[in-house]
């Protein structure tokens, strides 16, 4: 033969040859070449079955934080006084209208305008005194005094006129025309009118003249 021949012959040899090993691939399970058993490959996984116990409604028990709500204390409003403190005398004919306050604004100038009285800061609801024997003149609501009330006493041979500002609503106790004794109950300590918190607001005239309360009461409470 010549060696054409012999090639052809190879070829076509090896053709079937790679055509018989495709169907033997084919035709074949992937695991028939593998040495493990086809049961222990397939068989399935068991799980071991886990169990969870519930207490009833009746005895379970749950715990909770405790806990409170505390309202804080509000802070004290610290007014400093620009006067010496003053004694009060509760059997005197003329008395401070309370037994101590600070008092933090006095009689004279004061931003540009003059203050024809003094500020006393006892606290927001204090009952406010009458500061001698007399006859309320004016018991109600007006301008910038707010709630006030004014009293004419006679006192060493003059008439003395007293003002207690910036009531509180409903709380004055007196009626124009009303006569009322040394220390008697005219109101409480507010913040109306033009105020700038809870304060009494004390004026005097002295036969119709402005004084100074502080000197006036420091020279006539008894």
């Amino acid at each position: 033969m010549s060696g054409k021949v012999i090639v052809k012959k190879l070829l076509s040899f090896g053709a079937m040859a790679g055509v018989g090993a495709l169907l033997v691939s084919t035709s074949l399970p992937a695991n028939a070449f593998q040495d493990t058993e086809v049961a222990e490959v397939a068989a399935p996984y068991v799980a071991e079955k886990q169990s969870v116990t519930l207490q009833s409604a009746a005895h379970a028990k749950v715990s909770r934080d405790s806990y409170t709500v505390v309202k804080p204390k509000p802070k004290p409003v610290y007014v400093k006084p620009v006067f010496g403190s003053y004694k009060f005398n509760p059997n005197g004919t003329v008395q401070w209208p309370f037994p101590s306050a600070p008092i933090a604004s006095g009689y004279g100038p004061r931003g540009g305008s003059f203050h024809y009285g003094i500020d006393l800061f006892p606290g927001a609801g204090t009952p406010i005194g009458a500061i001698a024997d007399g006859v309320v003149t004016y018991a109600g609501s007006g301008s910038a005094w707010g709630n006030f009330v004014t009293v004419e006493h006679h006192i060493n041979g003059q008439t003395i006129q007293s003002l207690y500002a910036h009531m509180q609503w409903g709380s004055i106790g007196v009626a124009a025309g009303q006569k009322v004794e040394v220390g008697q109950f005219l109101g409480a300590v507010g913040a109306t009118g033009r105020a700038y918190g809870a304060h009494l607001h004390l004026e005097i005239k002295v036969n119709g003249t402005y004084v100074d309360p502080y000197a006036w009461m420091m020279a006539n409470a008894n």
